[in-house]
């Protein structure tokens, strides 16, 4: 008689999945053998004898080096790399013929009658492809995205005994051993992408096309469930299993946290299916197993292991040197790390944030030398909030810094005070990380009654850092067609693709644009019920908003404000909004640099998600643009002042291009003119000057705002400075190649690489408009520059297109909803959701 053993992998926080998983596997297959390979210690939170599995716990494995190989993994990272090894231990048992590996977040509906008989002809193995048609709806995942995880989801594949069977396994566990990572870049996703080279490898490899196996989010667009006759059909074959990869049964809606194509009301009988599927889950023991602590997630001193820190182990053979057989007992070695004779630190933690942030290879490109002082304080002071960094690993470097600035000479501490006595024009030459250190250590901090404030606010507690809570308030202009409405309903898409619980809370008092955005109008509740509020409304407005929700709306809640500010020095005027919040989030490095210069609180960037998909609703014939001419178009609101939006210069610059506009026009698209008539006729007059020009003066939904930026050819903004640089990121996200002034926040995405940065200088504010005052700094683009890059666009079409493509993937690889709100997640964990 065939012996099968049937088995999954989890630690104990997904031991609910675990349950549910072979709950159906004993319905469909009560012969099979169960197993449960528990990635974690029991350590009494659950018992064993009384699940209706075997459980092994994976210490039982012969893992080469246990406690490096159970230190250098994440959890994920870590509940994969074990999976050969679990496969050859089942096999050790002589009496199993066939082994078969299940996720646990997989639920089966009928027996796997193709996979038996596949085994039963003498294959090696059965794998199921991830996809079995096209997916070119313009939505997530995409086929590229597919690629890159591995042609074969390993959340199933069955093995039989067979000639091969050890050889395969040895050289999967070689690979897995090392190089069971998460490093797109690298090509390598965990277990999975390493099976694409095994139906080459090995002769007998079944490819399972049955397309009642493994239905899931990423191959739904061509699989059609129905029932017929009580029995549930895909494409007119039984349904074997579902696989529930990235639902939260506690909210479902979004569906999976790895996809925007779908709402889980979007879908009929998958979706009943899947609610389902969250009740099993639930019952199961969700509440209780999901607050069970991971074994190897401390140290055996009980502090936390980042994986901060299994990334710097693994990627440094000097650290592993340095801390010898047990990594979980040398926690001081992996926080500190090899100093050699610096006095000032770069820890592990530190040089793996360098290698893994561009941006900070260019602001600190030499972090063992010159850059050394200016990293170590950058990282104390916003890098490891920013990134979720626990305080354990930033006191060493604090300590050093504490101690060895007291030790300036007296012609260093004397220059230093008077660079910061004579004003922000010579402050603004001074290297921006090192000022709110010599601020500190010189002066002494800035005590309450020296801070400028706007209001004062009275008093309430406010939540403290890991208080328990359970979700997220979005609060701001939900449903405003403009900058800051937008900026909410980004917030919004990565908190669904992450699948966090959240909702909106629509504000509108003070805002003159128009509010029709319906996006994510089912989000939207009258209430601040979650214990996290997330304010979209910038600094100068918090009191509006205090005074309209009043110090309830803030009282017991962790209140964090998503701002922005587009010059280098903050408004004193704004200080008192600090009060009323515990952290900042800013959308780019450079407003972080100007609002935590004077922020008493932590400032973390969180850049905005881009992802949009088009209709084609629009076409250039319904716009009036011309069919066959190359496009350059630039877009903005004139509620965010003309001035700094400069369009001007971009005209100017177009005409000394294109004198004679030949095949060539500029698209000038403006909004909200009905509240700056002055503004307009200066823009209007200005136009009537310079041929070539069209002018469409409307608001547009953001879907033909996404038409517009798609039908032109590049997108120009010779801004004076900006806060994101929303036009230029999506024109980049839509493969565009984009021209635009290379100063403020846009450089956090632009670089020579991947876009058309304009030269500038900086020049004073001569006077002030709106908040931005005279004698602050902005920059004045070089038109002539720019007219440069526009001309080589237009003649160069291969360099045009190069340009472009490195742009849509800065955008889809760092700025996607997942990518977002995985910061997100990451964050939360650090204030406790």
């Amino acid at each position: 008689m065939t012996r099968t053993a049937v088995f999954t992998i989890v630690s104990k926080n997904y031991l609910h999945f675990a349950r549910t998983l072979m709950q159906s596997v004993k319905d469909v297959h009560p012969e099979w053998e169960r197993h449960v390979l528990l990635v974690d210690e029991v350590r009494g939170d659950f018992d064993p004898a009384v699940e209706d599995f075997t459980v092994t716990e994976v210490r039982s494995l012969p893992l080469p080096e246990m406690d490096k190989f159970l230190f250098r993994y994440t959890i994920l990272e870590l509940n994969t790399a074990v999976k050969p090894w679990m496969l050859e231990w089942l096999f050790r048992n002589p009496s199993y013929d066939r082994v078969v590996y299940i996720d646990p977040d997989i639920y089966l509906y009928k027996p796997m009658r193709e996979v038996e008989a596949a085994l039963s002809n003498g294959s090696l193995m059965v794998l199921t492809p991830h996809l079995t048609g096209q997916l070119d709806d313009g939505k997530r995942p995409t086929e590229l995205e597919i690629m890159r995880a591995g042609s074969y989801n390993l959340g199933f594949i069955a093995l039989a005994r067979h000639p091969d069977l050890f050889t395969f396994l040895h050289w999967w566990q070689g690979k897995l051993e090392y190089q069971c990572v998460v490093d797109f870049e690298s090509g390598l996703f965990v277990d999975q992408k390493w099976m694409d080279l095994v139906p080459g490898m090995y002769p007998d490899v079944f490819i399972l096309r049955h397309e009642g196996y493994n239905v899931a989010y990423w191959n739904l667009l061509h699989r059609r469930l129905e029932s017929v006759d009580g029995e549930m059909l895909v494409n007119g074959v039984p349904l074997i299993f579902c696989h529930y990869s990235g639902i939260n049964p506690e909210n479902p809606q979004p569906f999976s946290k790895h996809q925007n194509r779908y709402q889980l009301s979007d879908l009929k009988e998958y979706g009943q299916l899947a609610m389902e599927y969250c009740d099993r889950v639930i019952a199961n023991g969700l509440t209780t197993c999901k607050k069970w602590e991971y074994a190897f997630g401390r140290f055996a001193d009980g502090t936390s292991v980042e994986d901060h820190i299994r990334y710097c182990y693994r990627n440094t053979p000097d650290l592993q040197a340095l801390v010898g057989e047990n990594p979980f007992i040398q926690r001081e070695k992996l926080v500190r790390g090899p100093q050699g004779d610096h006095s000032i630190p770069v820890t592990p933690v530190m040089r793996h944030l360098w290698n893994q942030r561009p941006d900070l290879k260019v602001a600190f490109p030499d972090i063992e030398g010159r850059d050394r002082l200016a990293y170590a304080q950058w990282f104390v002071a916003n890098g490891a909030a920013e990134n979720g960094i626990a305080e354990e690993f930033v006191a060493p470097v604090r300590d050093v810094l504490d101690a060895g600035v007291g030790n300036l000479s007296p012609v260093s501490r004397i220059f230093l005070q008077m660079t910061y006595r004579v004003g922000p024009a010579v402050v603004n030459l001074f290297p921006y990380r090192l000022r709110q250190l010599i601020k500190e250590k010189l002066f002494g901090p800035v005590s309450p009654q020296e801070a400028p404030l706007q209001e004062s606010f009275p008093a309430f507690e406010k939540v403290s850092v890991n208080a328990e809570v359970d979700g997220v308030n979005i609060v701001g202009y939900v449903r405003s067609e403009h900058g800051l409405g937008e900026s909410s309903r980004r917030c919004a898409s990565a908190m669904v693709s992450s699948g966090l619980p959240f909702l909106l809370y629509d504000f509108n008092v003070g805002n003159s644009s128009r509010v029709s955005d319906n996006t994510y109008e089912k989000y939207i509740a009258t209430t601040n019920s979650y214990k996290i509020n997330l304010f979209h409304i910038n600094a100068d407005q918090m009191p509006v908003l205090y005074r309209t929700v009043g110090s309830g709306f803030f009282r017991d809640h962790y209140n964090i404000g998503f701002w922005h500010w587009e010059l280098p020095e903050f408004p004193d005027e704004w200080l008192g909004s600090f009060g009323l919040l515990n952290e900042i989030w800013a959308p780019t490095e450079f407003v972080v640099r100007a609002v935590s210069e004077k922020s008493p609180i932590p400032v973390v960037r969180m850049p905005h998600a881009i992802d949009f998909s088009l209709t084609g609703e629009l076409s250039r014939a319904s716009l009036g643009l011309p069919e066959n001419e190359f496009l350059f178009l630039t877009m903005y609101d004139l509620s965010s002042f003309q001035t700094r939006k400069n369009p001007q210069a971009v005209i100017r610059a177009f005409h000394e291009a294109f004198p004679d506009r030949c095949g060539v026009k500029l698209v000038v698209k403006t909004q909200n003119s009905q509240h700056h008539p002055n503004e307009l006729r200066e823009l209007q007059e200005f136009i009537a000057e310079y041929p070539g020009i069209i002018h469409i003066d409307r608001t547009m939904t953001r879907q033909e705002v996404y038409e517009l930026e798609n039908l032109c050819d590049c997108f120009v903004s010779l801004h004076r400075s900006e806060g994101f640089g929303l036009g230029l990121a999506e024109s980049m996200f839509l493969g565009k190649p984009v021209i635009g002034t290379n100063w403020s926040a846009n450089t956090d995405f632009m670089n020579h690489q991947n876009s058309c940065p304009v030269d500038y200088s900086l020049v004073k504010l001569q006077q002030s408009y709106g908040p931005y005052a005279a004698g602050q700094l902005w920059a004045d683009p070089d038109e002539q520059h720019a007219a440069r890059y526009m001309r080589r666009l237009v003649e160069d079409a291969e360099w045009r297109s190069r340009v472009a493509m490195a742009g849509q993937q800065t955008i889809k690889t760092h700025y996607s909803p997942n990518v977002v709100g995985e910061m997100y997640r990451k964050r939360f964990k650090y204030i406790g959701l």
